[in-house]
């Protein structure tokens, strides 16, 4: 009797495993299956990114063409919209996908310039000025590099979507190996290169290379710190011990720096002063478990913990590639200085940060001599159009055309159908600076 209650205790412990082996088999399954959607899900977008940052540089090509043949202000103006609509278009899209956008300095410089010189010579067009042969020459450059862009961005959607090569190869971290197959591949090291050679445009815009060129203003007059002290600082930022981070190339540009790798790593740190100018984590990024509100308090702390000067203020955010990225202004006598940028970008797989840019911020920011402004703030209240209402003011640094900044009364108002908006003061002249339609869904907080 005891024998057959053992056989029958046996049978049933057998049963229960099978059946948990079969259920935890079943969980395995219905996770790679979901595992595989998002993936899926997340390569679609990739492809459907490419695609509108193609076509977006063709058509800022073919707009760039048409603005050397325009003869009035009037078709000058509606194509350099177009052009500079494109332009963000193309930009945001890039964004989208989930790589180093360090490595796509010169690109995104040039989406940023063609858009602003279009924008330049609308309004000399509008003030009655003549384009000048020189400038219908940068027109043609111009074009052609946007054109030989969207044809690199073109090759890259065709190698991916044939099966030829998987996407996250065309920005994972490389060997010697698969660096050359990359570049045979037409990966984005390619896209960079093919913008070698692109001109300087000079001209009186807040992208213009004489602007980027100038000595970045936090770093003046600091004595230069040794690169072991810059490697102890780039490796506090990145969370590692200084040991794992590799010495790279010394960048001897306008902001001299050391730069640093590790693994996935890149960090800049400048010769003066030994500040951090960026820092990107190119490793895969997982499944989403993080909400961005959550994401959003991780980039201030990290910020406050990082960056001890003055203080910052989070102003828009964007998710992309599984990275919620936070725009942080400074602050200075209660003004925002949106001059003075530092973006934040946080994993919302397991809340690292992945991304970090100082640049605007290294290049910009300084103690100002903020005055008073001239201009009252009901007087200010009475240059905002009638069709908006506002909700509340503030007093913003912002920066105007050349090297200039304004100091501004900031509105944030409702418009049609309740849509944001912001309006810009001057609060010395009482000019309509600029006004910025405010975009606010899922995937962050932008303004156009």
């Amino acid at each position: 009797m005891a024998t057959v209650i053992k056989n029958r205790t046996l049978i049933r412990l057998i049963c229960f495993v099978s059946a948990a082996l079969l259920a935890l088999a079943g969980a395995v399954i219905a996770a790679n299956i979901r595992a595989r959607g998002y993936r899926r899900e997340m390569e679609l977008a990739h492809m459907r990114a490419l695609q509108e940052a193609s076509g977006s540089l063709h058509s800022i090509s073919v707009d760039l063409e048409k603005s050397t043949y325009a003869g009035t202000p009037s078709q000058i103006a509606g194509l350099s919209a177009q052009v500079w609509k494109n332009a963000g278009t193309a930009k945001q899209s890039l964004a989208g996908l989930p790589m180093d956008h360090g490595g796509l300095e010169v690109t995104y410089r040039f989406l940023s310039q063609v858009g602003d010189y279009a924008l330049y010579l609308s309004g000399k067009a509008a003030d009655g000025g003549e384009i000048t042969e020189e400038e219908r020459r940068s027109l043609y450059t111009l074009m052609d590099y946007a054109e030989t862009l969207s044809e690199q961005l073109a090759g890259i959607e065709q190698v991916v979507s044939s099966g030829e090569m998987e996407m996250r190869r065309l920005w994972a971290p490389v060997d010697e190996n698969t660096a050359v197959q990359l570049e045979d591949a037409v990966g984005f090291a390619s896209v960079e290169k093919a913008m070698e050679g692109y001109p300087k445009l000079i001209y009186d815009g807040p992208f213009s290379d004489n602007l980027l060129e100038r000595e970045p203003e936090l770093t003046k007059g600091l004595e230069e710190v040794p690169r072991v002290e810059a490697q102890k600082t780039a490796a506090r930022f990145a969370g590692v011990e200084p040991l794992d981070l590799r010495p790279g190339p010394v960048e001897e540009s306008t902001m001299p720096s050391y730069t640093f790798t590790g693994e996935a790593l890149e960090i800049g740190v400048t010769k003066a002063g030994g500040f951090v100018t960026y820092m990107t984590d190119a490793r895969v990024i997982g499944q989403r478990s993080l909400t961005v509100y959550d994401a959003r308090r991780k980039a201030a702390a990290y910020l406050l913990e990082m960056l001890e000067t003055a203080p910052m203020k989070e102003s828009y955010y964007e998710v992309a590639g599984g990275i919620c990225t936070v725009n942080f202004a400074a602050r200075q006598d209660n003004v925002t200085l949106y001059t003075d940028l530092v973006k934040v970008g946080v994993a919302l797989d397991d809340g690292s940060v992945v991304f970090y840019d100082a640049r605007g911020y290294i290049n910009n920011h300084r103690e100002r001599a903020l005055e008073q402004p001239a201009l009252g703030k009901e007087a200010a209240v009475a240059v905002v159009g009638g069709g908006l209402e506002i909700q509340s003011a503030g007093l913003a640094l912002i920066p105007t055309s050349g090297t200039g900044e304004a100091l501004t009364y900031e509105f944030r108002c409702k418009g049609l159908e309740g849509r944001d908006v912001l309006v810009y003061v001057n609060a010395e002249t009482g000019r309509e600076e600029q006004i910025l339609i405010v975009l606010q869904d899922e995937n962050g907080v932008l303004t156009v």
